[in-house]
């Protein structure tokens, strides 16, 4: 090419660089995934399927619901249309694969918890849905389908955990979800939490109604109205069980099962004064408390889920911070599910064969063919919640980000290699929650975490040394409490660089700390910026258990 032909080209190239404008330029770039695939996130639902020893489904947070019918060697999104990702129940019809059903809205009420718009439908194996009612339900828990009549089933909702809602409590349909039938409602701020139906009759079916308030800075739980409902017409009426053996008083939230192998075994997991786990032997005219150990129900309003073995009633499960088994109706418990993560909120065993099992965790799934000998614990669900993605000054910058329960993670955003970035080039830089992760301006070798509650570490993304900088620490207890360090900590406590000194490094509790040495030494720069209230600082929850201090209000949230 000659060189008019040349000038041609160069103002040709010009003109239509010049006529594109930049927000379209940017419109036209497609997101893609850059990882860290090396965690997962938190699997609120599972359901599988007898006839399909391949075929599982799972429930998340706020990821959707995703479908393996390879037996969890890969998983495909199939939720991904509808208006809503958190999921609170999966089912299965249990004769038919291709019938699957989903309640929508998490049923785990942190402060963070994310609502839904009602039940769905899928006839096609998860190719395509259609809601069939419950939209004002915001929060489904569990989902019962006869196993002798998909079209009757039985739902618990919780209306609104935030308030008022006169959608919470059971309900039942008998034509496959056409039309339905709000059978048991006890109050504005009650709901159901979990519904049993008894295999062998389905007529029999139990229902745990529990009261909760959740607000910003606290929760309530627990009320009058509380308790365990029994229905014998599949849930078209209901009685409530209170005395014979019940605890008395005021009880919070409940999970229930009923046996298959025998429906006049029931046991309930009640947040209660009086103990923990409950037995009926006789179809819930009588019962005996069998345990009060906290292992199986650490935090009840976030965990409280118990399960029974399809072939042997005096095996049962229970999930928790930890996940745990007794092969004596109840009475003992030990921990299974080593090394698996922590923080579990789901179970499906296979009613033909119970040693095959997934359970549902902050770091996804895990399944097991052998009873529980060996589990599998592939993290393979791209469904990680991240906090925040922090960015350094640097050739090629890094991004870093927090992801909930599952560590801090930074990676170049240029891995230099053509096949992409990959997990060998993510680096963690903390464990547990990784809420804050900034890198430091002046050196981008550095990166200040948070990993909850103000506490603070310093890490060399090169040498991979670390150290906690926590402002005001002088001994252990005051790493948590306000009382002795008189600082208080949120959950996610703010880190920052003053972007006119990017030698200065920010903190902030209800007060705002400053260091010029990368958090080795720290000042109060500031009085109490929150408006200090105190019925705010109050151990949350109540009245029956009161929850860790992850529910701190009266706090700085962000510092810039």
């Amino acid at each position: 090419m000659g060189r008019t032909g040349s000038v041609a080209l160069f103002l040709l190239l010009l003109v239509e660089s010049a006529a594109a404008p930049t927000v379209s330029s940017y419109a036209r770039l497609p997101w893609r995934a850059i990882g860290p695939a090396l965690a997962g996130g938190r699997v609120s639902a599972v359901a599988g399927t007898p006839q399909d020893d391949m075929l599982y489904y799972v429930g998340t947070a706020g990821g959707g619901v995703w479908k393996s019918d390879s037996g969890g060697a890969s998983w495909a999104p199939v939720f991904d249309s509808e208006s809503v990702g958190a999921i609170g129940a999966v089912a299965i019809d249990p004769k038919n694969e291709n019938v699957v059903w989903v309640g929508t809205g998490e049923t785990n009420p942190r402060n963070d918890v994310s609502y839904g718009d009602g039940l769905y439908e899928s006839t096609d194996g998860g190719a395509t849905w259609r809601r069939v009612g419950l939209r004002n339900a915001r929060y489904i828990s569990r989902i019962a389908v006869d196993p002798n009549d998909p079209n009757h089933i039985v739902v618990a909702a919780f209306g609104d955990f935030f308030r008022d809602s006169p959608a919470g409590g059971t309900y039942v349909t008998f034509d496959g979800g056409r039309t339905w039938s709000h059978s048991l409602y006890v109050g504005p701020r009650s709901g159901g939490i979990d519904v049993a139906m008894a295999a062998a009759d389905p007529r029999i079916v139990y229902a745990g109604i529990w009261e909760f308030r959740r607000t910003p800075w606290t929760f309530r739980s627990g009320g009058p109205d509380d308790g365990i409902y029994k229905s014998t017409d599949g849930g078209t009426t209901w009685t409530r069980l209170t005395g014979h053996g019940l605890p008395a008083g005021i009880t919070g939230r409940i999970g229930l099962a009923v046996a298959p192998s025998d429906p006049d075994r029931v046991y309930a997991l009640i947040e209660s004064h009086d103990g923990i786990l409950w037995r009926s032997d006789n179809g819930g005219e009588t019962w005996s408390a069998v345990s009060d150990n906290t292992l199986i129900d650490q935090r009840p309003f976030y965990f409280t889920h118990v399960e029974v073995d399809p072939a042997n009633e005096d095996h049962v499960y229970a999930l928790s911070e930890l996940a745990s088994e007794s092969t004596n109706g109840g009475r003992q418990f030990h921990i299974i599910a080593r090394g698996v993560h922590v923080d579990y909120h789901a179970i499906w065993i296979a009613p033909n064969d119970p040693k095959r099992i997934i359970i549902g965790e902050d770091g996804g799934y895990a399944l097991t063919v052998d009873g529980g000998n060996v589990w599998s614990f592939e993290k393979n669900l791209p469904i990680a919640q991240a906090y925040r993605v922090g960015v350094s000054d640097e050739n090629p910058y890094w991004i870093c980000t927090g992801l909930q329960d599952n560590s801090a993670w930074c990676a170049p955003n240029n891995s230099q290699d053509p096949t992409g970035i990959g997990n060998r080039d993510w680096i963690e830089v903390a464990g547990g929650d990784g809420e804050w992760v900034v890198p430091d301006p002046v050196d981008p070798n550095f990166i200040v975490v948070d990993t909850a509650m103000g506490i603070y570490t310093l890490v060399n993304k090169r040498t991979r040394d670390s150290w906690f900088v926590k402002p005001v620490v002088r001994n252990a207890a005051e790493t948590y409490d306000a009382r002795i360090s008189g600082v208080r900590w949120n959950w996610e406590s703010p880190i920052a660089f003053a972007p006119w000194n990017p030698h200065l490094v920010w903190s902030a509790g209800n007060v705002v700390f400053q260091s010029a040495d990368r958090g080795l030494h720290w000042e109060r720069i500031s009085p109490d910026l929150t408006r200090n209230i105190k019925p705010h600082q109050i151990p949350p929850g109540g009245p029956i258990v009161h929850d860790t201090d992850a529910e701190d209000s009266d706090t700085i949230l962000d510092v810039e």
